[in-house]
């Protein structure tokens, strides 16, 4: 007997606890974005590239794959060396949190287990965008 988990739906709180995404306190407050940045850095490097939270066109935000987010968690451990603050601010600049005991840093759980399978809450993704109530989509 196997499984497979095909979808979380939580809040921010949760993906932090449960993928070690920084969420609003890192630079990429989006763990399943790749180039949705906070809005201040977003503003300091006025790219069309990158986006802010803020954004409230789908199709600008690329989404990552989860090769990627194990990727910049297995990245971590190299810094782990380096001065405290210098540490915490690859972690800021990635959006994660290092946890050698999470699920992330678990490879025997990757078959089955996926950082994408995390979906946000629709209160916690329209609302916090200004999105109206008339914006939202009832099923």
């Amino acid at each position: 007997m196997s499984f497979q988990l095909s979808a979380c739906i939580m809040d921010e709180a949760a993906m932090r606890e449960m993928w070690q995404f920084k969420g609003a306190s890192g630079r990429k407050p989006c763990g399943l974005c790749k180039n949705v940045i906070s809005k201040f850095v977003a503003s300091q490097i006025g790219s069309t590239h990158f986006v802010g939270p803020d954004c409230s066109q789908i199709d600008c935000c690329q989404f990552v794959a989860n090769e990627e987010v194990w990727e910049a968690h297995d990245h971590l451990p190299r810094f782990i060396a380096m001065r405290r603050k210098r540490f915490e601010r690859m972690q800021r600049n990635l959006g994660i949190n290092y946890n050698s005991l999470g699920v992330l840093a678990d490879v025997s759980l990757r078959n089955w287990v996926f950082p994408t399978s995390a979906c946000y809450d629709v209160l916690h993704c329209f609302f916090p965008l200004a999105w109206s109530l008339s914006n939202v989509v009832y099923f």
